[in-house]
C-alpha cells in the first residue's frame, strides 16, 4: 500500500510541476501564468519525481531489506522534494515582492504547494514503509537454533 502511495505522490508532483508556479497581472499586458517548466526549478522536481516513482514501483518487488532500503530511498528524496519546493516558494515570494512594488499583481500559483504536499506525502508514506517493511523483516526472521521453542514453562 505504501508502494503505491509513494507512486501516487510521484505522479502528483510531476503534475504540479506543469501547474502555474506564479500569476503576474499588468494592466496592459493582462494576466501571464508562468508554469514550473519555464524554469530549472520545474524540472528538477520532474527529474526527483521520476526518480521517486522508479523507487516506489522498484519498492512493490517482494523482498525484505530491498523494500526497506527503497523506502528508505523515497523518504530522502521525498525530503529533498519538499525542501525543493520550500526553496523555490521563498524564492518566489520574494521576487513577487519586488514585482508587486513595482506596480504589477503578483501571486504564487497553486504548481509550488501541490509539489510540496506531494513532498511531505511522500516522505510519511515512506517512514510507514520502513516501520512496516522493518516490522515484518523482524517476524519473518528463524528462531535460533540454539534455543528451544517447546521448552517447559
Amino acid at each position: 500500500m505504501a508502494s503505491l502511495a509513494l507512486i501516487g505522490f510521484a505522479m502528483l508532483g510531476i503534475v504540479g510541476s506543469f501547474m502555474p508556479w506564479a500569476t503576474a497581472a499588468a494592466i496592459f499586458v493582462g494576466q501571464i501564468n508562468v508554469a514550473g517548466t519555464s524554469s530549472p526549478a520545474g524540472w528538477i522536481t520532474i527529474f526527483l519525481c521520476l526518480v521517486l516513482g522508479l523507487t516506489g514501483g522498484l519498492s512493490l518487488i517482494p523482498g525484505g531489506v530491498w523494500r526497506v532500503v527503497m523506502f528508505a530511498v523515497a523518504l530522502i528524496l521525498g525530503l529533498a522534494i519538499a525542501a525543493w519546493a520550500v526553496f523555490a516558494l521563498i524564492t518566489m515570494l520574494g521576487e513577487l515582492t519586488t514585482a508587486s512594488e513595482s506596480g504589477v499583481l503578483a501571486s504564487v500559483g497553486p504548481g509550488p504547494v501541490v509539489v510540496l504536499i506531494a513532498g511531505m506525502g511522500t516522505a510519511f508514506a515512506a517512514i510507514f514503509g520502513v516501520v512496516i517493511g522493518s516490522r515484518t523483516l523482524a517476524s519473518s526472521r528463524s528462531p535460533s537454533p540454539f534455543w528451544p521453542t517447546n521448552y517447559p514453562a
